[in-house]
């Protein structure tokens, strides 16, 4: 198998389950009460597929193969942890041919949605808190960040590379499901 195959096949993995997962829980409000065991935050580090006979976790597909094989940030617009705070989850499979055109749509469309970047009322900015639970994927340190944002946001960049505040982080754990 290719390694352009590979990334395909790991990303669709990751959401696959991640649906199975939600599906699994009909009436749950958020998939951090989807995990096994009372005292669980979710189901992350549930082992919940196996593959060439080893039980794998969500954590272990996303942080021990995809980001340290890959070591690209767009992964985190390819996974979806079902949560309205996520990247949107596409309804087209990863593929060898399409997962790097996927990944820069989902960078594209993430960062300018107000769920990734937008400012409040007093004009602070926020961002997903996506950004500061991986911060070291994207930049060094805030400052970084926003550079990088205002390199992707088409209507913010300007006002993103003449910001100087901090930066506030923001998450929506409520599920993303069709009627939210």
């Amino acid at each position: 198998m290719r390694i352009d195959e590979q990334l395909a096949y790991w990303i669709n993995l990751y959401n696959a389950v991640t649906i199975e997962v939600v599906l699994n829980n009909p009436g749950k409000s958020s998939i951090r009460r989807m995990g096994q065991g009372f005292f669980s935050t979710g189901p992350w580090g549930d082992e919940l597929v196996t593959v060439a006979g080893e039980e794998l976790t969500l954590d272990d597909i996303e942080h021990r193969i995809l980001r340290p094989i890959w070591r690209d940030h767009r992964i985190h617009f390819a996974v979806n942890c079902a949560s309205l705070g996520c990247p949107n989850l596409l309804v087209e499979p990863f593929t060898a041919e399409n997962a790097e055109r996927l990944m820069d749509e989902g960078e594209h469309d993430f960062i300018n949605h107000e769920r990734g970047v937008s400012f409040d009322d007093r004009g602070r900015v926020q961002v997903s808190k996506i950004f500061d639970w991986y911060q070291s994927d994207f930049a060094d340190d805030e400052a970084e960040l926003l550079k990088y944002l205002s390199m992707h946001h088409e209507k913010l960049a300007d006002r993103l590379r003449r910001y100087s505040g901090g930066v506030q982080y923001e998450y929506d754990w409520t599920l993303n499901r069709p009627d939210s």
